[in-house]
Order: structure tokens, then C-alpha cells, then sequence
């Protein structure tokens, strides 16, 4: 194989393993880490919309057992509560809580740091192209686990 192609596999594996211990980083005592942690950054953003698990799922591309686990943890935490659908009386909605909604400015700004810094000296084309060539990468991996 191209040594370039596989440096750019190593150098995306290591870009995504930095990322996740950064978002390591982002935590307010014990009561969110992690990808916990951007579930919450989700939430907030979207706290005047309904949105149940299977949202979250597909946002991150994670399982439903992750999730689950997830929110029950930060459920435990009194950060998030699930709702009765206003708009499907089956389906829960996953909404912050007050105790969230305290920790909005912060969660925001967290992030918004973290992204700048990660994306810092990258010119808007640089990111437009870099963007698409993930999407791709994105579709080329969801074609080999169908």
C-alpha cells in the first residue's frame, strides 16, 4: 500500500485520539466527561427542540446500548430527564435540566475553545474542502458496515 495513504490513516487515528482526550478534558467536577460531554454541548444547543435517543445516535454514530448508557449516567447526575413527547405520546424526549441549563455558558464555551483551537491557522477553504473529504471518508465506512 501508498505509504501516504497510510500515513493519512495513522495521522486521522491519532487527530481522533486527541480529540477524544481533549473532550476528556471538558468536565465540570464529576458530572459530565467525554462524549457525555458533547451529548450535553448537543442538548443545550438544542434545548428548544424535541430530541429523543435515537437523535443522539445518529448524530454521533453511536449504539443505542452507549447512549443508553450515557444518559442514564447523566440522568444519575440530574443533567438531563427524559419527557413524554408533545408531539408522539410513545416516545420520550431527552431535555437539560435547570442544573444543565446552569452550566450552559460554560459547556459553550468549553467547546467553542476546544474547536477554535483545534481548527486554529485553517483558512475557511482549507475547512470547506477538509469537510468534504471527511463526508466522503464517512460514506466510504458506512458502505463497509452495511
Amino acid at each position: 500500500m501508498d505509504s501516504r495513504k497510510i500515513k493519512i490513516f495513522r495521522t486521522l487515528g491519532a487527530c481522533a485520539n486527541g480529540a477524544r482526550r481533549r473532550m476528556e478534558s471538558i468536565s465540570v467536577g464529576n458530572e459530565y466527561k467525554g462524549t457525555q460531554s458533547k451529548i450535553l454541548y448537543y442538548l443545550l444547543t438544542h434545548d428548544n427542540e424535541e430530541i429523543y435517543q435515537k437523535d443522539i445516535e445518529n448524530e454521533f454514530d453511536l449504539r443505542n446500548p452507549t447512549v443508553s448508557e450515557m444518559l442514564k449516567k447523566l440522568e444519575n447526575n440530574g443533567l438531563v430527564k427524559r419527557v413524554q413527547s408533545e408531539k408522539d405520546m410513545r416516545y420520550k424526549s431527552i431535555k437539560p435540566t435547570e442544573k444543565a441549563l446552569g452550566y450552559k455558558n460554560q459547556v459553550l464555551s468549553d467547546f467553542d475553545k476546544f474547536i477554535d483551537s483545534m481548527l486554529d491557522g485553517i483558512s475557511e477553504k482549507e475547512l470547506e474542502q477538509f469537510s468534504k473529504t471527511l463526508n466522503t471518508i464517512l460514506e466510504n465506512l458506512s458502505k463497509e458496515t452495511r
